[in-house]
């Protein structure tokens, strides 16, 4: 049993500071607890334990961080920064094995995470959806230069891990340009992707390296990651999208017509039987100024024209559309 408190620490390339742990042996368990230390401009606490009291090692981790710049932490581990931006997380895990190899195939766990103003690196969404629709149209790019990385103000979640698979199905991001919703599965010993995303555009791209996406504003769209850590490899599913949205159009079209050829309350009516009514934007007006625009007793007429029946009104509309 012990304290350590360190000044500064390089481990595995990565640097903190301000380390302070206790340490628990006894008859093969070890256990460091509680942990502390400051971690690119965050906090990190958790603990750890190691029981080598069997044939198989075994490691839990309980761990929390909290506003850690991320991009520099991966970069200094790993080389290569996958995902930038100020990191909270809280992961409990469990696995065990000789090698980390075997330790990640038996991962065991949960967690949450968000991310604040960073970036997804290796995929640019906005950009695999611009070249999409330019494709479907048989039209031509021109040349971009734009970073093949998706720009977030916040990404959001939490996983489960079984055997090394992380299981995430409530990925939310959001951006200027982009509203993202996800799911997918993570494949930790083989470093494989495998996520189905609906994007929404709800901003403009204009001066963000490409042509715009205005006329795709609102609309969902499916959009594939597979592939691995490496090389993620977006598909997007855009032909569905246009054939949505041109049938929309036509529906909003013969809504249109219905409503000039047939009055609004006929044409409305009738463009909701066929799915194509249209939202009402105007309101009621008030009962006190509905009450003044009836005539008196003594101005109505004396004898008034009998009403048409509803199937005369129907037919003469219909000789006018036609």
């Amino acid at each position: 049993k012990g304290v350590l408190d360190i000044g500064k620490l390089k481990v595995s390339g990565t640097h903190s500071e301000k380390i302070h742990l206790e340490i628990n042996a006894a008859d093969g368990l070890i256990k460091l607890h509680p942990m502390s230390a400051n971690l690119y401009q965050g906090q990190y606490q958790g603990n750890v334990s190691l029981d080598a009291r069997g044939k198989i090692l075994k490691l839990a981790i309980n761990e929390n961080l909290k506003a850690v710049q991320v991009g520099p932490l991966l970069k200094d581990l790993s080389g290569d920064d996958k995902i930038s931006g100020t990191a909270n997380a809280q992961v409990k895990l469990t696995g065990n094995g000789a090698t980390v190899d075997q330790i990640k195939q038996t991962l065991i766990g949960n967690g949450q995470f968000s991310f604040t103003d960073g970036a997804l690196q290796g995929v640019n969404i906005a950009e695999s959806i611009r070249k999409a629709k330019a494709a479907l149209k048989g039209e031509k790019l021109p040349a971009s230069n734009a970073p093949l990385k998706t720009d977030f103000s916040s990404l959001t979640g939490s996983f489960t891990a079984t055997n090394g698979i992380i299981d995430n199905q409530d990925l939310l991001v959001m951006s200027p340009l982009l509203r993202i919703n996800g799911a997918g599965k993570v494949d930790l010993p083989k470093e494989g992707i495998d996520y189905g995303l609906k994007v929404v555009i709800v901003g403009t791209s204009k001066g963000q390296g490409g042509t715009d996406l205005d006329d795709l504003k609102g609309l969902t769209i499916p959009v594939k990651i597979t592939g691995t850590f490496d090389q993620p490899k977006p598909t997007v599913d855009i032909a569905n999208l246009l054939k949505e949205q041109a049938t929309e159009e036509m529906k909003s079209k013969i809504a249109d017509k219905l409503e000039d050829k047939l009055g609004s309350d006929l044409g409305g009516l009738l463009g909701g039987v066929l799915g194509t009514k249209k939202s009402e934007t105007t309101s009621a007006e008030p009962a006190s100024q509905s009450a003044e625009a009836e005539p008196s007793q003594e101005q109505k007429p004396a004898q008034e024209e009998p009403a048409e029946s509803p199937e005369d009104i129907l037919k003469n509309k219909f000789k006018s559309l036609f």
